[in-house]
């Protein structure tokens, strides 16, 4: 990354993560497929109850493995061969514990968790095994794959606890953590709002959310590609390297959301037909909820792709603050949508919720980005 064409690096660094991300969105899909088509609108509703606590879980995860990776990339520009190695192996035993420690306080929560968001009972019971399943096949190669990495093969001194290191890595993580602890919790109360429509309006948003993990996959995948960059890039001390490639960036993720929202708009209700039993005679609303959701989302797509852009450059950098911040932001959004917007205006504000969320925190983090930038350049002369 800290050499060639920044957009062409960019690029080639996305796409197999694009696939990965459609491959993962696709098991998910028909997941959903099979619990809407076989055991019908209240069975699709009871997936969607869920999604948020969820995420909820999975987000702690991936803003830990996120921010711990920030280092690795660093400590790779640099050309630390030793220290990379070092910080790999404390972030597998702390990524370790953090599973584990998921996984008791899930188990516990869970009905609690659903019975505040005010899930309907007749919900509760839904699908899950198969999730489990391909995820844990997905670790088992991935697994496989990096044990055969001569670049990564760790060595016994790898794994002595280094106190300073595990440190340097929890500075890094804990902002992202807090950060998706916000974006969730957000997103609880928006469920929590959007379950008291009733289970058709939330079979609709259900159908949609699934549908969201299409729209996003391809920003996921640019992000992590920019934080590849840009930390590798930062190691090495290439501040122009790194404007140079934010401006690919950003010309990326404005083509990628155009695409995407063409291709949406255009064969969304076929899409979405998918996931409704068209036989039921709560289908036509249900889809008409669904399409009215993903037509607002895919109109406002790019603010999400540039909130991922200049989130990862700064995360790339080492602030993990400003994205932090950001995720305040998205928490407001929603919870103002949630509890203050829909109470005057009615359900109709809960559409806008999502895209709201975007656009407050890309405005944040495209002033945290010059801030960011100006600062360094200042470090960087001196």
């Amino acid at each position: 990354m800290t050499s060639g064409k920044p957009a062409k690096l960019l690029l080639l660094f996305s796409f197999p993560l694009i696939l990965g991300n459609l491959g993962q969105q696709l098991y998910m899909i028909v997941d959903a497929i099979i619990v809407g088509q076989g055991v019908g609108v209240e069975g699709l509703a009871a997936v969607g109850a869920t999604d948020w606590t969820y995420w909820l879980a999975l987000w702690v995860i991936q803003g830990t493995t996120q921010g711990f990776g920030i280092l690795i990339a660093q400590y790779f520009g640099e050309g630390s061969r030793e220290k990379m190695r070092k910080a790999i192996a404390m972030s597998i035993g702390l990524c370790a514990g953090t599973g584990v420690l998921l996984t008791g306080i899930c188990l516990l929560i869970a009905r609690p968790m659903l019975r505040l968001l005010q899930t309907p009972e007749n919900i509760f019971n839904g699908a899950a095994a198969a999730t489990v399943i391909a995820q844990f096949i997905a670790f088992l190669y991935c697994f496989t794959v990096l044990r055969r990495m001569e670049l990564v093969k760790l060595q016994r001194k790898d794994w002595h606890v280094d106190r300073m290191m595990i440190k340097r890595l929890f500075s890094l993580a804990l902002p992202l953590v807090l950060q998706s602890i916000l974006i969730a919790a957000g997103g609880m109360v928006l469920q929590s709002a959007i379950n008291r429509q009733g289970f058709l309006f939330l079979a609709g948003f259900t159908a949609t959310n699934k549908v969201y993990g299409l729209l996003e996959s391809s920003a996921i995948s640019l992000g992590y590609a920019m934080t590849t960059y840009v930390a590798q890039n930062y190691g090495a001390g290439l501040q122009q390297r790194i404007r140079q490639g934010v401006k690919s960036g950003v010309g990326i993720a404005v083509l990628f959301s155009v695409g995407v929202t063409i291709l949406m708009i255009l064969g969304g209700k076929p899409i979405l037909s998918l996931f409704i039993d068209t036989s039921s005679s709560n289908a036509p609303k249900v889809l008409e909820i669904a399409y009215q959701y993903l037509f607002i989302m895919s109109c406002l797509l790019c603010a999400l792709y540039l909130l991922y852009v200049f989130r990862s450059t700064l995360q790339g950098m080492g602030n993990t603050i400003i994205p932090m911040l950001s995720g305040l932001m998205e928490f407001l959004a929603r919870v103002c949508a949630a509890l203050i917007g829909a109470r005057i205006w009615g359900e109709t504000v809960l559409f806008f919720a999502e895209p709201g969320a975007w656009i407050a925190a890309a405005v944040l983090l495209v002033f945290g980005c010059i801030w960011k930038f100006r600062k360094e350049s200042r470090t960087f002369s001196d």
